[in-house]
């Protein structure tokens, strides 16, 4: 295996889930979501000897990955809303089931509070939630300077939390 093929699997090793979690957060569904990250990453494996900076490799990468949630959209010509848990593994417990179901209402009123963000914001909260990038590493994603990502970020959390005490 060429240095440059090993290279890139040590690459996709790396930031999998976190590509993952970030389509997983912008899709409906598991099955669209994994299609949509395998076809993220052959489009990266194509674009590999180009590459140039090490510290542009993320965002490079993301900005795949945003790209391919655009194109999925245009091309269905609708947005399917994905249920929150789509995106999150929770674990297996024993919670009774009033636990369970209030859970679960609360991450309905959730996802309705996260459905009313604009796709920038909700792009911007599956960036920093869903994949766990800094606002550093979210800037360069999005084309934007750090201290806007964190105000973008800022005004996009205080109108879910807004949504969520108009829902109380």
């Amino acid at each position: 295996m060429s240095d440059d093929l090993t290279d890139f699997a040590a690459f996709y090793d790396t930031t999998l889930p976190q590509v993952y979690r970030y389509v997983a957060y912008r899709v409906a569904d598991t099955a669209t979501a994994e299609d949509l990250t395998a076809a993220i990453f052959e489009s990266a494996l194509h674009g590999w000897k180009r590459r140039r900076k090490p510290e542009a490799l993320m965002p490079w990468l993301f900005r795949i990955a945003r790209n391919a949630v655009i194109s999925h959209y245009r091309r269905d010509g609708h947005r399917e809303l994905a249920p929150l848990e789509a995106a999150i593994t929770l674990p297996a417990d024993a919670e009774d089931p009033e636990q369970r179901l209030l859970k679960a209402e609360q991450r309905q009123r959730l996802q309705q509070a996260l459905d009313r963000l604009s796709d920038r914001e909700q792009d911007l909260i599956a960036l920093r939630f869903g994949s766990g990038l800094t606002n550093r590493a979210i800037a360069p994603i999005l084309g934007l300077n750090e201290n806007h990502v964190a105000v973008l970020l800022h005004r996009a959390l205080k109108k879910v939390q807004a949504a969520l005490a108009e829902n109380r």
